[in-house]
């Protein structure tokens, strides 16, 4: 409750409101350091160079800094190992010296021009083991403040390009784009009432997609080129994750591979990687596809969706990602055949003619399960609100 209040206090609501629906963190004992260990591998290879034409940020525009200071990293958000955070930049933009200051490390960062010491402090992380449903745990970075306001400029450089770039599956990085995701699923099954959709999910995706291929997928595409040297410097090594417990250091790792889950552009990075993927499993097909980050959809008519669901699939060693198949499931038509629900069976494919989850919500053909799907998450907020206050 104490940061419950501070939050609103400082005029973050909508962190304080979201604060109320996260579970506590377990306790760091040799367990949860042993699960946070097995989910950050060793590097799979060397990562590319630098591209020789990668271009250098010359002046950082200090209007755009403090705009960005002022909505998206002064949000509330807890420190990362140094103790700074968006409010305490937020009490610097005001004074001219301390802008023009925070605009040159700002550019020191976004052109990879910091090394040793002073680049291991930027991006080191500290790590929390978030409670996973399942029992697991959650590795989420948080990253130095500094190291994320020269992330979110060098997102706001290339705004403009990163939708075309992700292509049309990816829906991540546009307006309301978990929302259309979600839409489009509801909408194709009521127009489409014998199609199915198959909702993956991956593995610990973020910390074990190959980091080479990560890295050559962002300089194969010119158009989100300020964001090389950035992406070089900061995922080109090895980065240091501190566990803290009590306010002591309770272990240590390195991100070798991947990227750092809670990254301001670990998400991009992963979308963009995976784009090759998605595209290729339902080419050639009359099927379709959506994604929000990791959680892929396919959808289309049985025959083909599984088909492209095996293509998928087999596409993910290389990748060195893992499906994790207990989590994936496919919703079938009314009344489903014997014949699809042995296309499930064959692959250890988990199946419902009901509904299925999908991007914090549920897909079913049936309003009614939807419209008791939302009282009941309705009431189960009342419940909450009326314990907190």
């Amino acid at each position: 409750m104490v940061l419950l209040r501070a939050l609103i206090q400082q005029g973050h609501v909508g962190r304080a409101a979201r604060s109320l629906f996260q579970q506590p963190l377990p306790s760091v004992d040799g367990k949860v350091i042993e699960d946070l260990a097995k989910l950050h591998p060793a590097a799979s290879g060397p990562v590319p160079p630098l591209p020789a034409d990668a271009p250098m940020i010359q002046q950082i525009d200090l209007a755009v800094l403090s705009r960005l200071v002022r909505t998206s990293l002064a949000n509330g958000s807890a420190p990362g190992g140094s103790g700074w955070t968006g409010d305490l930049i937020l009490a610097l933009i005001d004074d001219h010296d301390c802008l023009t200051a925070l605009g040159v490390l700002v550019k020191d960062i976004l052109n990879g021009t910091l090394t040793g010491k002073a680049r291991e402090l930027l991006v080191s992380s500290i790590l929390f083991a978030g409670k996973k449903a399942s029992g697991g745990s959650r590795p989420i970075a948080m990253g130095e403040a500094f190291y994320k306001v020269a992330c979110l400029y060098a997102l706001d450089l290339v705004y403009d390009r990163v939708r075309t770039a992700l292509g049309p599956i990816q829906f991540a990085f546009s307006p309301g784009g978990p929302e259309s995701a979600l839409n489009i699923l509801q909408s194709t099954i009521e127009v489409h009432p014998d199609w199915v959709i198959i909702s993956t999910d991956i593995s610990n995706a973020f910390n074990t997609r190959s980091r080479p291929d990560i890295l050559t997928n962002l300089f194969n595409t010119p158009t989100l080129s300020p964001l090389f040297r950035l992406a070089n410097w900061s995922y080109g090594s090895d980065s240091p994750l501190l566990l803290m417990a009590g306010g002591r250091l309770a272990a240590g790792f390195q991100s070798c591979e991947g990227v750092r889950q809670g990254d301001v552009l670990g998400s991009l990075l992963f979308s963009l990687s995976m784009c090759p993927s998605y595209s290729a499993c339902i080419e050639g097909s009359d099927c379709h596809a959506v994604a929000v980050i990791d959680d892929f959809y396919i959808l289309g008519p049985p025959g083909q969706a599984y088909t492209c669901f095996d293509h998928f699939r087999g596409d993910l060693p290389q990748l060195l990602l893992n499906l994790n198949l207990p989590k994936c499931i496919s919703l079938l038509p009314d009344n489903p055949t014997e014949e699809l629900i042995l296309e499930c069976a064959s692959r250890n494919l988990q199946y419902s003619a009901e509904c299925i989850p999908a991007l914090g919500s549920i897909v079913s053909r049936n309003p009614d399960i939807i419209s008791n799907w939302l009282i009941d998450k309705s009431l189960r907020n009342t419940s909450l609100f009326s314990r907190h206050f």
